[in-house]
């Protein structure tokens, strides 16, 4: 049977505020699209999309935790800062309309969060997949309140799990 937003809610559990459950629609695309797009993205739209937060939302990133000179290097290499010993931020690049239910490479469908949120919406949209012989016209996925790229969440983008 078919997940409710009711049962998606109970998975979803409670969201930071800068977070919200919302639906998209369901296009789904090819499993070579969505490879192909997946490859393209990590190549080239993802580089851009660091660069042009760096750029244009410094202030966002300095409140998820990222120091100046960590944003100067994500301007300079279009890449997630490392943090001490090389290990890398709790943060991932995220497309807000995926990729595999229709959702495109460009910068206005990506979002900037820590990536255990990630991990809870692709489970979240998974889930309302499996098994179904008819697919969903929407998706209930994990959206940006806002519309914003990089939504605050309290602890910024520090590893999960470690008090502060």
């Amino acid at each position: 049977s078919a997940m409710n937003m009711q049962d998606i809610q109970d998975m979803a559990g409670v969201l930071p505020a800068a977070l919200v459950l919302g639906t998209v629609p369901y296009n789904p695309r090819a499993p070579d699209d969505v490879r192909a797009a997946r490859a393209q993205f990590m190549q080239q739209y993802r580089p851009v999309f660091l660069q042009y937060l760096a750029a244009t939302h410094a202030p966002a990133l300095v409140a998820m935790g990222l120091t100046p000179q960590a944003i100067t290097a994500m301007a300079d290499t279009g890449d997630l800062p490392r943090i001490h010993a090389g290990e890398q931020l709790d943060a991932s690049v995220d497309h807000v309309h995926s990729l595999h239910a229709g959702g495109t490479n460009d910068v206005a469908n990506m979002m900037l969060i820590p990536a255990r949120f990630n991990a809870l919406k692709d489970k979240i949209e998974q889930v309302q997949l499996r098994g179904q012989t008819v697919p969903p016209t929407d998706l209930i996925t994990i959206l940006p309140r806002d519309a914003a790229p990089v939504p605050f969440i309290a602890g910024g983008f520090k590893r999960s799990g470690k008090p502060t």
